[in-house]
């Protein structure tokens, strides 16, 4: 469980994977009522700017790969985050101590049915690494990890990447 709240401001980040509600890795990491400093805010949520998210990997993982303009507008879920030792938490779950994801301030449409308003919120994007272009000439680019995409995904006995 999430420690203490000892966050002065909230902290948005967007999710766009196994986090997502009702996903494989929801229930570890985001689900409210056992992190109670973790609050959704929009299921509704999606990127002001195109970006590639592709599925790739024995265990079929999702990563949003950071080459803004590529790909699609991405649909998520944005949570507040009120304690910096979950958020810390959800850091080490994406790997960013061992350079497999860092977060990352983007521009995110939090309701785009409601309003165009944006706020930057944050993301796991994937690192950049030798053979991406290779990568995103294979795999195809989805708009959204759905439910399909997580019934495919297998979880590892400790998360990362």
């Amino acid at each position: 469980m999430a420690s203490q709240q000892n966050t002065t401001s909230p902290t948005r980040v967007f999710v766009y994977g196994t986090l997502k509600k009702g996903f494989a890795n929801h229930q570890h990491k985001m689900q409210p009522e056992r992190y109670q400093n973790c609050t959704l805010i929009s299921a509704h949520a999606k990127t002001l700017h195109s970006f590639p998210l592709i599925i790739a990997g024995e265990r079929h993982v999702p990563y949003l790969m950071d080459y803004e303009g590529k790909g699609h507008q991405i649909q998520g879920e944005v949570y507040e985050v009120r304690d910096e030792g979950h958020l810390l938490e959800l850091d080490q779950f994406e790997g960013c101590d061992v350079g497999h994801y860092r977060r990352v301030l983007i521009d995110i449409l939090i309701d785009p049915t409601k309003s165009t308003t944006t706020e930057k919120c944050y993301v796991y994007m994937r690192n950049k690494q030798e053979g991406d272009d290779e990568l995103l000439k294979q795999k195809e680019m989805i708009p959204c990890f759905t439910e399909e995409h997580n019934m495919n995904y297998s979880r590892a006995s400790e998360h990362v990447g």
